[in-house]
């Protein structure tokens, strides 16, 4: 559990139900993966999630636990989602953004406010190299980097806010 204010931790480590249910702050990482090929991958996220199932979203996305790093985070979500072996290297910081949204799951409402570590990777891979978890993603897909803000403000893409658009344009654009 996070203080906004001071983007700094509390001391205190809640399920990810509780966090949602209560919306509490917390750390929380996107891996805007470039293939190969230069495209960037997409994720249909399960439909299994509680939060926007079915929806398409950034490559990869998780929680940071109490006891890990945002990087580190993304590296094990990486692999755990789609398969994919990072190392540390591959993994550059583009920013950090306060973020908040609220909807409605099977178990109830939530109110998600993270502290978003946002990151890039580069790799060899292609699409049909990597093995989507089913318990977390349903498809994968990859864009021109051209097309990626486009695609991302679409009505079937998990909803991204201005400031986050602005902070990722310089990354992808051109």
């Amino acid at each position: 559990v996070m203080d906004p204010g001071a983007v700094r931790p509390l001391g205190r480590l809640e399920q990810r139900g509780v966090v949602h249910r209560e919306g509490l702050w917390h750390r929380a990482i996107h891996l805007w993966v470039v293939l190969g090929d230069g495209r960037v991958l997409l994720q249909q996220r399960s439909s299994y999630k509680d939060t926007n199932p079915g929806r398409w979203d950034v490559s990869v996305a998780g929680h940071v636990s109490g006891h890990s790093t945002p990087e580190r985070t993304a590296r094990e979500e990486a692999q755990e989602e789609i398969g994919l072996s990072l190392a540390p290297a591959e993994v550059q910081r583009l920013f950090t953004i306060a973020r908040s949204e609220t909807g409605e799951t099977s178990h109830g409402a939530f109110e998600c406010n993270e502290i978003l570590e946002v990151y890039r990777a580069r790799c060899s891979a292609r699409v049909e190299d990597l093995k989507a978890d089913p318990s977390e993603v349903s498809a994968l897909a990859a864009v021109e980097r051209a097309q990626l803000l486009a695609r991302i403000t679409q009505p079937d893409f998990v909803a991204i806010e201005e400031a986050y658009l602005e902070a990722l344009r310089p990354w992808f654009e051109g």
